[in-house]
């Protein structure tokens, strides 16, 4: 190898050693940051960031409705399939008894 390959060689180790070094250390930041205690909690920090706001308000009272609305759907839906389970019990307890009355009685 000649004096300037080897030089070129030590260049880029250099850079790659300085590049590996900053990465470390962004590495060391977050851990830190990840790692820090708050003093408190952050639904703390966040509580009250929408008082009065008037947009906030009418997303809250629409997706209340939106969620009566999907409640109701869905109360309407087990009232049927409930009617209709049902229905069909209501149907086989007939045939039950039918077969029940015509079944002859066994003599022990």
């Amino acid at each position: 190898m000649s004096g300037e390959e080897r030089e070129s060689v030590s260049n880029v180790i250099r850079d790659l050693e300085k590049r590996v070094a900053q990465l470390e250390e962004a590495l060391q930041e977050m851990k830190a940051f990840l790692t820090k205690k708050e003093s408190e909690p952050w639904w703390r920090r966040t509580a009250g960031a929408f008082k009065d706001d008037k947009v906030f308000a009418q997303i809250v009272r629409e997706m209340r409705k939106a969620r009566r609305e999907d409640y109701e759907a869905v109360c309407r839906e087990i009232d049927e399939r409930e009617a209709k389970q049902k229905a069909k019990r209501g149907a086989g307890d007939k045939n039950v008894r039918k077969r029940k009355r015509s079944t002859p009685k066994r003599n022990s």
